[in-house]
């Protein structure tokens, strides 16, 4: 069910099925005696499991009818009748390994062709994608527990979690159509290679795959990845992306505080050259001796910024560096 906004009218769409068979009509009849009489309109064929996991297929005998549907006798006061579209979808023929496919939908959108009425049944079809999307939502992300009590606060929030529940969704549907897809699809290049050090290869697996990423990151949530396990999903998805997420944080942040310090280090030997350099320059030294001097003591002056346990070669290093600033300038 959905909701769309119109000025001054707030109007609800929605896609529901149902299981009663409720009154049409002049009252005198039924939604079921209705489509009985209605012929089929089309095949859809769809693709499902069995009860064993095996993958299989249907195909369903549509039916559709603009239907006036009242309400329950005792509400037929206080509500009043609709005019709805009743679709009818049902299979042809009873499986062995599964039950019957027998949907009955009602929809106040318009249907008027064979194409419409199985863009509803798709619709509903995503049904159980839904579920599992909020599940997410709200057991991992803890939607419901959250203490903002403003309504743009909550909607920052919720906007946020939708993201993450839909990439951990994403990656785990993606891990089962599309297994040999390359591994940058949904990982960056620093979580593909802090999975490479952390997480050790098993023997024969499938090397720079989509699949065999994603098994590894559901193998930090606790996957166990045996041969017989059936391929991993939302719970260790979302563990295994949490543990990832901070990992890959520590190591971007490493990096950057190796390339600060290495500033720092750059930052730190100019400026006691320049401190130096003026003291040296004032003390009468020639430009080619500061020259000659610099040359030989310039790799101690690199040595001695990142703390050189002599402190008189720490003075004279960072000194001759900054006589070769100084004489440059003259």
């Amino acid at each position: 069910m959905s909701c769309s906004a119109r000025p001054g009218k707030l109007e609800r769409i929605f896609v529901i099925r149902t299981c009663v068979d409720r009154l049409a009509g002049d009252g005198n009849h039924t939604i079921a005696d209705e489509m009985d009489e209605v012929a089929v309109k089309g095949l859809h064929r769809i693709n499902l499991r069995n009860n064993n996991g095996d993958p299989d297929e249907a195909i369903l005998e549509i039916r559709y009818r603009k239907l006036r549907v009242l309400p329950p006798i005792g509400k037929q006061k206080r509500y009043p009748a609709l005019t709805l579209t009743v679709i009818h979808a049902e299979e042809r023929m009873t499986p062995k390994n599964r039950k019957k496919i027998e949907w009955k939908l009602i929809t106040n959108l318009p249907v008027s062709s064979r194409t419409e009425a199985i863009e509803k049944l798709e619709w509903y079809a995503l049904r159980w994608k839904i579920e599992v999307f909020h599940k997410i939502l709200k057991s991992r992300c803890k939607a419901e527990e959250s203490k903002l009590r403003t309504a743009q606060r909550l909607t920052n929030l919720i906007s946020l979690f939708c993201i993450l529940s839909w990439r951990v969704f994403w990656m785990t549907m993606l891990n089962r159509s599309a297994p040999n897809a390359p591994p940058i699809r949904t990982l960056t290049a620093t979580e593909i290679g802090v999975l490479d050090r952390l997480v050790k290869d098993r023997p024969k697996a499938r090397r720079k795959t989509l699949s065999h990423y994603l098994i590894k990151v559901a193998r930090l949530g606790g996957y166990l990845a045996r041969a017989s396990d059936p391929p991993p999903g939302n719970t260790v998805m979302w563990r295994g992306l949490s543990r990832l997420t901070d990992i890959a944080l520590g190591v971007m942040l490493s990096c950057r505080s190796a390339h600060l310090q290495s500033s720092l280090a750059g930052e730190l030997r100019q400026t006691c050259a320049v401190e130096l350099g003026v003291r040296f320059y004032s003390a009468g030294v020639s430009r080619d001796s500061s020259l000659r001097y610099c040359a030989g003591a310039q790799g101690g002056a690199e040595r001695s910024a990142y703390g050189s346990s002599s402190s008189t070669r720490y003075a004279r290093t960072n000194a001759s560096s900054v006589c070769a600033c100084s004489a440059a300038s003259r």
